[in-house]
C-alpha cells in the first residue's frame, strides 16, 4: 500500500486524496487532539469528468466507529462534471484515558493501466486530559512582603488563559500581603476550552506592634554628668537592630544602650527595627537646669616692657561659687599684676561648684616699643670731618644720641665731628609716642686724618717744570702705584711714597694721552688697605 504522509498525498491514480486538522496542536501532523480537532479528507479528480466515479472507503485501526469517531463514509462518489469530493472526520471526547488509537483509511483505485492501488491515509487519536490547576503558595514572612504565586497547570491544550482574583491575566501573579487572604485562579485551555479553578489561602503572619520602654528624661543641675541610655522593647519578630542618634541626627550607639554626657540641654532618639522592617522610636529629653557658665576676659592692654597692669575676667552662669586658676602664676582670684617684657597671652581656668568642666579664655597684653637702630653712612670716618649717622629705627618718635665723646643730639638723622682718633661708644636712645623706650650703643672707630694728592697732568718736555706724575702723602705707610695704557699693560709700578715717573716705558717716551692709575694705600692708623684709581694725561 501507499501512505500518505504530510497531510498531502499525489499519485498516478485518476484521483488526488489529501486531509487537513482543523488544528494543529502536536508536533507530528497526523495527531489529531480528542474531541477538539477534526480532519477533513479531500479527494479531487481531473479527468473522466463527464463520468460518475465511485471510490471505496476501507477503514480499520484501533479507533471503533461512534464511539471514538464518526463521519467515515463507505465510499466517496463522483458525480458527473463533479470535480472534488469531501468528508470530515469527528473525534468524539469519551473521556476515557485510552491510550493513543488509530484510524487507518484505504483508498482502493485503478491507475491508468488498469491496475488496483490503494490509498492509505492514517490518522492518530490523542488522548486529552482534563484541565487542572495548582496554585504554588509561597511563605510569608512578614506583612507587606512581595511574593509571587505560581501556576502549575496539566490536562487541556496549550496555550491556556488565566484570570486571577484581581482580575491578572498572566500566569502568575505578584502579591503584597498585608494580612491572611485567599487569592484565586482559573485557568481555561485552547481546545476543549475547558475551565479549572483553584484557590490558595495566603497565611500572614500577625506580630505585636513594637514597643518601647526607654529611660526616663534626665534633668541634671550641672552639664557633663554621665549616664546611661537604656531601650527594652516588646512586639515585632526579634532580631532588633538599635541606632541611637543625638540632636545632630549623628550615631552615638548601635546596641540597647548608650552611653551619654552632654554639656548642655539636649536630646536623643532611639530608633529600634525588626527583621520585618517594622520601627519604633522614642526620644529622652536631657537637660541641665544650671545656666551656662560664660567668662569675659578684660580687654586687651598696650604698655611698654616691664611696666604692670591688672588683668581680669568676669564669670555669669553655672551653679554655685566659681573658682578660677591663672596657668601661667597658678593665682585663684579672678583678677592678677602682670609685668611683661614682651607680648604675652595669660591662660585662666574657671569652673564652678559642678566641678565636672571648666571654662578657659585668654587675655593678651600686647608690649609695645620702638625698635632702635642705626648705622654710618659717612666714608671715610676719620677725625675732623663730618660723621653722618643714619637712624634705622621703627616705631619711634623722640630721639637722643650719645657720640661717646660728650657730644649730644636730638636730630633723627645727625652729623658728628670728632676731633681725635679712636673708639667711641656711641648710643641712641629711642621713645615712642607712648613714651616707651628702647636703645642701642654700637662701637665706631674714628680714624686719623690722611692727605693723598695725585695730579692729573704733568709735561716732560724738559724745561724743569712738572716734568715728572708724583704724588703727595700725610698719615699713610704704604702703597702700590701701577700706571696701563689703554690695553691694560703694566708701565709703570711702585711701593715708594715718594714716586716719580717720567713718562716712558722700557727707556723710551710714551706717547701722548690719558692712562689710567691704581692706587692701594694703607693709612697709619689701619689694617686694611684701600684703594682707588684716576687718569693722568701726559702733554708736550
Amino acid at each position: 500500500g501507499i501512505f500518505l504522509e504530510a497531510n498531502s498525498l499525489s499519485s498516478l491514480t485518476p484521483v488526488d486524496i489529501t486531509y487537513e486538522l482543523s488544528n494543529e496542536i502536536y508536533s507530528e501532523p497526523n495527531w489529531i487532539a480528542e474531541g477538539c480537532v477534526t480532519a477533513t479528507v479531500t479527494l479531487e479528480r481531473d479527468a473522466n469528468l463527464g463520468a460518475s466515479l465511485t471510490v471505496p472507503v476501507d477503514v480499520s485501526g484501533s479507533a471503533t466507529d461512534i464511539l471514538d469517531y464518526s463521519g467515515i463514509p463507505t465510499s466517496i462518489t463522483f458525480n458527473p462534471g463533479e470535480t472534488q469530493v469531501s468528508f470530515t472526520i469527528d473525534v468524539v471526547l469519551d473521556g476515557i484515558i485510552e491510550g493513543q488509537e488509530n484510524i487507518v483509511l484505504d483508498f482502493p483505485l485503478s491507475d491508468p493501466c488498469g491496475n488496483i492501488t490503494p490509498v492509505t491515509i492514517e490518522l492518530f487519536i490523542q488522548d486529552i486530559e482534563e484541565v487542572s490547576v495548582e496554585i504554588n503558595n509561597s511563605e510569608v514572612s512578614c506583612p507587606g512582603e512581595n511574593i509571587v504565586l505560581t501556576t502549575t497547570v496539566s490536562g487541556g491544550v496549550s496555550p491556556y488563559s488565566y484570570l486571577w482574583s484581581d482580575n491578572t491575566t498572566q500566569n502568575n501573579i505578584s502579591i503584597v500581603p498585608r494580612s491572611t487572604g485567599e487569592y484565586f485562579v482559573e485557568v481555561t485551555d485552547d481546545c476543549l476550552n475547558q475551565t479549572a479553578y483553584d484557590t490558595v489561602l495566603v497565611s500572614v503572619p500577625e506580630y505585636d506592634p513594637i514597643t518601647l520602654s526607654a529611660t526616663p528624661d534626665i534633668v541634671e543641675i550641672c552639664p557633663n554628668i554621665s549616664q546611661y541610655l537604656q531601650v527594652d522593647v516588646l512586639g515585632g519578630t526579634g532580631n532588633y537592630v538599635y541606632a541611637w542618634t543625638d540632636a545632630s541626627n549623628q550615631m552615638i550607639s548601635t546596641t540597647d544602650s548608650a552611653y551619654i554626657s552632654p554639656s548642655f540641654s539636649t536630646f536623643f532618639v532611639v530608633t529600634v527595627s525588626d527583621e520585618c522592617g517594622t520601627f519604633a522610636t522614642d526620644t529622652i529629653n536631657y537637660m541641665v537646669s544650671s545656666p551656662p557658665l560664660e567668662v569675659t576676659g578684660s580687654p586687651m592692654v598696650s604698655l611698654c616692657p616691664g611696666d604692670s597692669t591688672i588683668i581680669s575676667v568676669e564669670a555669669s552662669g553655672g551653679f554655685g561659687s566659681y573658682h578660677y586658676y591663672w596657668t601661667h602664676s597658678g593665682d585663684t582670684t579672678n583678677q592678677v599684676w602682670v609685668t611683661p617684657f614682651s607680648t604675652s597671652n595669660y591662660q585662666i581656668q574657671v569652673s564652678d561648684d559642678c566641678q565636672t568642666f571648666s571654662v578657659s579664655t585668654s587675655i593678651q597684653v600686647v608690649v609695645v616699643k620702638p625698635d632702635a637702630n642705626f648705622t654710618i653712612i659717612s666714608e671715610p670716618v676719620v677725625e675732623n670731618l663730618p660723621i653722618s649717622f643714619q637712624n634705622l629705627t621703627s616705631n619711634g618718635y623722640v630721639y637722643q644720641w650719645y657720640f661717646g665723646d660728650g657730644g649730644y643730639s636730638e636730630d633723627i638723622h645727625p652729623n658728628h665731628v670728632y676731633d681725635a682718633p679712636g673708639i667711641y661708644e656711641v648710643t641712641l636712645i629711642a621713645t615712642d609716642a607712648k613714651g616707651c623706650i628702647d636703645s642701642i650703643t654700637l662701637p665706631i672707630q674714628i680714624y686719623k686724618e690722611f692727605y693723598i694728592y695725585i695730579p692729573n697732568a704733568f709735561i716732560p718736555d724738559g724745561d724743569r717744570f712738572n716734568e715728572v706724575f708724583s704724588g703727595s702723602f700725610i698719615g699713610v705707610k704704604e702703597i702700590n702705584m701701577e700706571i696701563y695704557n689703554r690695553w691694560g699693560q703694566i708701565l709703570f709700578s711702585t711701593n715708594d711714597l715718594n714716586f716719580e715717573w717720567d713718562g716712558t716705558f722700557k727707556g723710551k717716551k710714551v706717547q701722548n694721552g690719558t692712562y689710567v692709575w691704581k692706587l692701594i694705600y694703607l693709612p697709619e692708623d689701619r689694617n686694611d688697605r684701600e684703594y682707588f684709581t684716576g687718569h693722568v694725561t701726559i702733554l708736550d
